[in-house]
């Protein structure tokens, strides 16, 4: 194993932590937009379902269930 390999295991780090974006109660919407440099994609209304709030992707709370 490499050294970042062992300090990350030493550390506990998990890639998929408990966040608003990897739980089941997350919703949002996405929204094609135009601008000079062309169209793309925007994610918008960041909603967590069980309490009809305002979230951010990095948030979590104890209510959180993976997907």
């Amino acid at each position: 194993m490499s050294k970042q390999s062992v300090a990350k295991e030493k550390q506990g780090f998990k890639k998929d932590s408990p966040k608003c974006y990897n739980c089941k109660h997350f919703e949002s919407s996405i929204e094609m937009e135009t601008s000079t440099y062309g169209t793309f994609e925007r994610e918008r209304n960041l909603r967590c379902t069980l309490g009809s709030f305002k979230v951010g992707k990095s948030n979590y709370c104890s209510c959180h269930e993976y997907k």
